[in-house]
């Protein structure tokens, strides 16, 4: 009865594990059933519970056998707006790992979605309408390091869009296609690849690299691509850091390397190799306007994050083309081409340091061109520049071994002005080449070793108003006010001018348009030095006015110091004196038909005040009068007739020599170079004749000339009563004049024999005793006779002719020497003979 019992009772239960294994076996097959419903409806709902969150899942999938979880149609909006979605979203795990603490993923994959960052800053950061806590709580501790290994398994995601909102811009990644190889984390030596097809704001982007992240010095390397991304869509994030309408588009091909090397103190490196291009770029804030920029770069980035401070060293090649910026103050700056090759570094500040920056390299240019955009005129250009052996740091230090400029112009003339002819040079200054060596520039000092100048062509022309044409330049040139910015001190050791170097003066204010041409200029200028005021700079300097005109100048220079100071010696030769009739037919109404000029001259000015000492030689000079009234008001400047005192002042060989002082402050408004030299020169002229005539005792105790209407009178030769014989002291005077006369053939004497009272008186005196003799009568009953005209018209030719008789024997030529027509008024003078200079 027991057994049977015992035998019943063993039945029940086995019966009842069997049902309790089917109890759990069904439900664990409908929880299986049930759970991905259950498990969308339960997301859903607590998706929807979120404020502003409308969600909906098409499907869950849930695998517990495989651990695979699947999505379909989730989308999720945030206040009405779509903030993520995927049609589909699969995860498979292993589930094994989990127990060793290791998270193994054997794939994952979305297709067709797209999720919606915010980054405002009237709000917390957003990701998919979630906000995300940005500060800690200040009593929460750290969290503990994590002991999980992952293993990301494969990873593919197709057509899913990023959109990021920032306050300034909106950034949309699209990746069209991306795949990844596993990144394992405990086998670290094992390379994860990955490719990636993406899209940032309609800009294709392809990358394909491997990674190393888990290897004890992690590293990676890849190839970036870029094509035509658009600017204008950062232009809103630009704007805020005050670049204003930006635009361009962007391509570059770039090889990615970022390592940690094994000496770990070095931090992090990122090496970025390749090319980046942009063209069209445009932009603007205060203080320019970038019009147009073609960049390109070609070299490596190095970056280098893990030390202190993090450094950025760039090496390689950077081309800029047809740049076109406008500068606020009013002009405008092209440049064709520049070409840079070198390196920079740059580290940024810490705490109690600034920025370094260092730049080091060479850099080419073509056709620069500064424009003023007023006239729309070119201040300069240059047509090539190259520039050796740069240095260039943040700390105001920086040095070139070598600036070399060809083809450089400045200065433009305005088109359309009548005052200068179409036939002058486009620019009043023209420079084939400069070479300055030995460039440093340290805390507001410029030092130039040695600054050559080649083929000058500088045209200095005088408008028909009378103004240098450069003056029309003095407002686009003109120096900060004193104290607006530190003062750039200046210092050279050599300047040198040559190689076939000229200078045009051309003045069209005059009718004549007088051109002086000095060229094969040779300039040397040494120790310019703008911190020693008072230091001398030596100047030598030579030319040539035409193929036998010469100019030698040289002495000493104080550029720098104020008052103005120099001392300068040096000489001009065989100057052609008509090349500046205009001035002479300006200034006084000669004209300047013939004549050549030497000139030597000392000019010290010490503290602006001149005093200028030349010594002119006029060879062969003749000048005549434009009216009569020029003729008058010249004589009456200088006290006699031009050409008289011309004729004075020649010797021999036709030579003029006058000692010539100009006396001024140069920096007396009122001082005018052209209308000192004329006042020099009348001067010059006037104490010249009147120290020649002095002797003759033709000057007045007032300074004037005795005698003086259009001729010169001397002295009269006195003669004795009625006879040919002269007075003892009208010969040693006589001998005086044969002196002046002999010695300036261009002088003409006129003999002009007069008839005076005492002539008269004594003649009949004569005749009275010759009437006497033959009438044999007392003289008291005689009456005087009547002197005869040929009687004294043979006295008159003794006169004249023992004056000439006695002016050839002193050596004058005969064709000097002129006799008047005998005149036989009678005069109350002493008589005698008139000497008149012509």
């Amino acid at each position: 009865m027991e057994s049977t019992d015992l035998s019943t009772q063993g039945k029940s239960k086995k019966q009842i594990w069997q049902r309790i294994t089917l109890y759990v076996v069904l439900c664990s097959t409908i929880a299986v059933l049930v759970l991905p419903v259950g498990l969308r409806l339960a997301v859903t709902y607590w998706l929807n519970k979120q404020p502003s969150i409308v969600a909906q899942i098409g499907n869950i999938d849930l695998n517990l056998f495989t651990a695979t979880v699947a999505v379909d149609e989730l989308i999720i909006q945030h206040q009405a707006q779509t903030v993520l979605s995927a049609q589909h979203a699969e995860l498979q795990l292993y589930w094994w790992p989990l127990w060793q603490h290791r998270l193994h993923v054997h794939h994952l994959s979305v297709e067709n979605g797209f999720i919606q960052l915010n980054n405002r800053d009237d709000a917390p950061p957003m990701i998919a309408g979630f906000p995300l806590s940005t500060a800690a709580s200040p009593t929460e501790e750290p969290p503990s390091p994590s002991t999980w290994e992952i293993d990301s398994g494969n990873i593919s995601i197709s057509n899913f869009q990023i959109k990021e909102q920032f306050p300034d811009f909106d950034l949309d990644l699209v990746i069209e296609q991306m795949t990844t190889t596993p990144m394992v984390s405990w086998q670290p030596l094992q390379t994860t690849a990955i490719t990636a097809a993406l899209n940032i704001n309609d800009a294709p982007v392809q990358f394909n690299g491997k990674l190393q992240p888990f290897a004890p010095w992690p590293s990676g390397q890849g190839t970036l691509s870029i094509h035509g991304f658009n600017l204008e869509t950062m232009a809103p994030l630009l704007a805020h850091h005050g670049l204003n309408n930006a635009g361009g588009k962007l391509d570059s091909t770039l090889q990615l390397t970022f390592f940690t090397p094994e000496n770990n103190d070095q931090g992090e490196k990122i090496e970025i190799k390749g090319n980046i291009s942009a063209r069209e770029l445009r932009g603007s804030n205060a203080q320019m306007w970038l019009r147009n920029l073609a960049l390109k770069w070609d070299g490596t980035t190095t970056i280098c994050v893990g030390q202190q401070p993090a450094s950025v060293t760039l090496s390689g090649h950077l081309s800029l083309d047809d740049g076109d910026i406008d500068i606020q103050s009013g002009y405008r700056l092209h440049q064709e081409q520049l070409r840079w090759n070198g390196n920079l570094k740059f580290a940024p500040a810490t705490t109690g340091k600034k920025d370094q920056l260092t730049i080091i390299g060479d850099l080419d240019g073509s056709n620069t061109t500064i424009i003023e955009l007023d006239q729309q005129r070119q201040l300069a250009h240059i047509a090539q520049f190259n520039m050796k052996d740069i240095q260039l740091n943040n700390s105001q230090q920086g040095s070139c071994a070598n600036l070399h400029l060809l083809g450089i112009q400045a200065f433009q003339r305005t088109h359309g002005d009548n005052s200068v002819p179409a036939s002058m040079k486009s620019h009043i200054v023209n420079l084939t080449a400069a070479n300055l060596g030995g460039v440093t520039f340290e805390k507001q000092q410029l030092r130039v070793k040695k600054l050559h100048l080649a083929g000058l062509q500088l045209t200095l022309a005088r408008t028909t108003s009378g103004a240098l044409e450069i003056n029309q330049w003095q407002h686009s040139t003109n120096t900060p006010a004193p104290g607006s910015t530190p003062q750039l001190a200046i210092i050279v050791d050599h300047i040198q001018l040559d190689q076939h170097s000229n200078i045009d003066f051309i003045d069209h204010s005059l009718g004549s348009t007088p051109t002086i041409h000095l060229g094969e200029i040779d300039l040397s200028l040494s120790n310019l030095d703008s911190t020693k005021i008072n230091q001398p700079s030596s100047m030598t300097l030579s030319g040539k006015f035409d193929d036998y005109s010469t100019l030698q100048l040289s002495g000493d220079l104080h550029p720098f110091a104020t008052p103005v100071s120099f001392d300068i010696a040096g000489s001009i030769k065989e100057f052609h004196l008509p090349d500046i009739s205009g001035y002479t037919e300006k200034s006084s109404g000669y004209a300047i038909n013939q004549g050549q000029l030497n000139v030597d001259l000392h000019a010290p000015c010490i503290n602006g005040e001149l005093n200028m000492d030349t010594d002119l030689f006029l060879n062969k000079l003749r000048m005549k009068p434009l009216s009569t009234q020029a003729d008058a008001n010249a004589a009456a400047a200088i006290g006699m007739p031009v050409n008289l005192a011309l004729s004075l002042l020649r010797d021999g060989d036709d030579n003029i020599n006058i000692r010539l002082p100009v006396r001024g402050n140069l920096h007396d408004p009122s001082f005018k170079i052209g209308s000192i030299l004329s006042l020099a020169v009348r001067n010059a002229l006037k104490n010249t004749v009147m120290l020649t005539l002095a002797p003759l005792g033709v000057i007045a105790k007032t300074g004037q000339l005795i005698g003086l209407q259009k001729s010169l009178r001397f002295k009269r030769l006195t003669f004795y009563p009625a006879t040919g014989n002269m007075t003892a002291e009208a010969e040693q005077y006589l001998n005086k004049v044969a002196q002046l006369v002999r010695k300036r053939p261009g002088l003409t004497l006129t003999l002009a024999s007069t008839i005076s009272a005492e002539d008269i008186a004594q003649l009949q005196k004569e005749l009275l005793k010759q009437q006497q003799a033959e009438q044999q009568k007392p003289l008291a009953s005689l009456t005087p006779p009547t002197v005869p005209p040929l009687l004294l018209q043979s006295l008159l030719e003794q006169r004249t002719k023992r004056v000439k008789k006695q002016l050839l024997a002193q050596q004058v030529a005969s064709a000097q020497l002129l006799v008047a027509k005998p005149q036989l008024n009678i005069v109350d003078t002493p008589p005698g003979v008139d000497l008149i200079l012509q």
